[in-house]
């Protein structure tokens, strides 16, 4: 039991070494900082893709001539760069 909370305290410790947090919090710098150029240069293109996919299927124009109807033809515009953050996030892991 001793040896185990040693080994316990030593992973605790190695946690704080400067060395180890850059390393652990780099991947998660790359990916933002790859995120946000790509957003940057990519943002209406993808935009345009996921409103035009969104548009393509019927169950959706369904409930869009429903919301249109009910909050007006302006919810349109915010429904494609609503949704293409999270699409887009879905698509690149394939």
């Amino acid at each position: 039991m001793r040896m185990m909370l040693d080994s316990f305290w030593r992973a605790l410790a190695y946690l704080f070494m400067p060395r180890i947090i850059g390393l652990s919090l780099m991947p998660l710098l790359i990916a933002g900082s790859l995120t946000l150029v790509m957003g940057y240069f990519f943002w209406t293109d993808a935009v345009t893709a996921v409103r035009s996919t969104l548009e393509s299927w019927s169950l959706v124009e369904a409930m869009l001539q429903w919301i249109d109807g009910m909050i007006g033809s302006s919810f349109r515009t915010v429904l494609a760069p609503w949704w293409s953050s999270p699409l887009r996030c879905l698509w690149s892991s394939y």
